[in-house]
């Protein structure tokens, strides 16, 4: 596995060299990004384990935030390269912290550490420029409705309708991760956002263990639960625009993601290509209480890289595989509801979600399927009654060069509630990326929607721009 590390390391500055005299983006990347610096989409790709191993980060990322199939393994192997690739690859020699030989006195001696002699600490600025109607989605306990309210609607300011454009500097954040010795690894964000959503908010700060790497690991902290790790909001071309693992029943504001509290197993099995996940999270979106959520899933991966990064690499085409996993995964949660009047008093809503998807990797294509059923026993405040909640999305990438990757999203949801004829609603988002550099993107996006009875209508048009160093 070294070997094919090696080559999947080298792999960006090969793509870079095989039309040396052009540069494509030049002029327009930096018109762009000049445009683009103001109120964004989230890129989540670390550049301190590109400083670590002196590679690109085209290593793990097709378009960051997206992972790659070497990135996929990377980060369940605990953000470090599979199959004993680690030590041969970084550049980098950790600070020990005590003698090696101090494992072998263990338990009569600490165990040996150690300490990053690179930073571990990165910098990621990212904004944008949108075009829309004067109106944003509802937001329920911080979760997107399945289907928005036509008459729930908030203006961004006098303006009572019509589009517009707005500027506004979204998000400047820290972004930290690292490997501590053999088995332990760390991942965390500490964002500082203006605008609407003016704040500081420390997001996903979790540790990793992985005593037998790929094979067992162990997540604890916060973190998003791993129920698709394809169609995740932190992991996707097209961003937090993903309603498939963030839409809400009723007066339920769980959702999947962003990120839940709690401990994760993970791992790969049967020759690296079944991969497991279980975990106890402590719920989100509504107030807290004493019990425990559980979910788990298991995913098989016929054809390409095995889920433990073994094999299948290419030497400059890292995206280019061809594959199909399939997976299946369930979620039970315990919610206790507020009262949206302000009441004191409270409602327990015990629901379940049941799922599976696909990932097929074409070659330069990569189509994902998924859906999902929701059963909730009271969702709604005040009402003894059942509800329920289907949602399905299709997503298609096309990889036309390494830096320039279409992307097409559709998602469908039905929601039925107590005493309400059922609402259906469809969602469309496109959206084309740029890398104007290794860790430089800019990102336009349009979305559209259609509700039941309703006329389709779009709903904004987006410009994003990022980088990280």
């Amino acid at each position: 596995m070294p070997d094919a590390a090696r080559r999947l390391q080298n792999s960006g500055d090969m793509r870079c060299l095989a039309h040396p005299h052009r540069s494509p983006l030049s002029g327009l990347s930096l018109l762009l990004l000049a445009l683009g610096l103001f109120a964004a989409s989230p890129a989540q790709a670390v550049p301190s384990f590109a400083r670590k191993y002196q590679t690109s980060c085209q290593t793990c990322h097709g378009v960051p935030p997206k992972l790659n199939p070497f990135g996929t393994a990377f980060r369940r192997n605990g953000y470090r390269f599979p199959e004993g690739g680690e030590e041969t690859m970084r550049k980098e020699e950790p600070v020990p912290l005590g003698q090696p030989a101090n494992a072998d006195l263990f338990p009569a001696a600490v165990w040996p550490g150690d300490l990053p002699v690179v930073s571990t600490m990165s910098i990621i600025m990212q904004g944008g420029f949108v075009v829309s109607e004067a109106r944003e989605p509802v937001h329920v306990h911080g979760a997107v409705p399945a289907v928005t309210p036509a008459d729930e609607t908030h203006a961004h300011g006098a303006d009572e309708g019509g589009w517009g454009g707005q500027f506004g500097l979204a998000e400047a954040a820290l972004v930290w991760g690292g490997t501590l010795g053999e088995t332990l690894a760390y991942f965390g964000k500490v964002a500082f956002a203006t605008g609407a959503h003016a704040g500081t908010m420390v997001e996903r700060p979790h540790v990793v263990w992985t005593p037998l790497g790929a094979t067992l690991g162990v997540r604890m902290g916060l973190f998003d639960p791993g129920l698709t790790p394809s169609l995740s909001m932190h992991r996707n071309t097209l961003g937090h625009n993903l309603r498939f693992t963030t839409a809400a029943l009723g007066d339920n504001g769980w959702a999947p993601e962003p990120e839940q509290m709690g401990l994760e197993s993970f791992g790969t099995v049967v020759d690296g290509r079944l991969g497991y996940t279980a975990g106890v999270v402590e719920g989100s979106g509504n107030l807290p209480n004493r019990a425990k959520d559980f979910y788990g899933r298991v995913e098989y991966k016929i054809g390409g890289m095995r889920l433990d990064g073994v094999g299948g690499t290419t030497e400059s085409l890292p995206w280019h595989e061809w594959s199909v996993t399939v997976g299946v995964f369930g979620y039970q949660g315990f919610a206790t509801l507020a009262d949206p009047a302000g009441g004191v008093e409270r409602q327990s809503d015990l629901f379940r979600r049941l799922g599976g998807d696909v990932s097929c990797m074409l070659g330069d294509a990569h189509l994902m399927l998924a859906g999902f059923r929701q059963a909730d026993e009271r969702p709604v405040f005040g009402s003894r009654g059942r509800g329920n909640l289907l949602g399905g999305v299709a997503q298609l990438e096309y990889v036309v060069w390494p830096w320039l990757v279409p992307a097409v999203r559709y998602e469908v949801f039905r929601q039925d509630l107590p005493g309400d004829a059922g609402a259906l609603g469809h969602h469309l988002t496109v959206g084309l990326d740029i890398l104007a550099r290794a860790n430089v993107y800019v990102r336009l996006l349009a979305r559209a929607k259609a509700e039941r009875h309703a006329t389709p209508a779009a709903e904004d048009f987006t410009l994003n721009a990022g980088w990280a160093l």
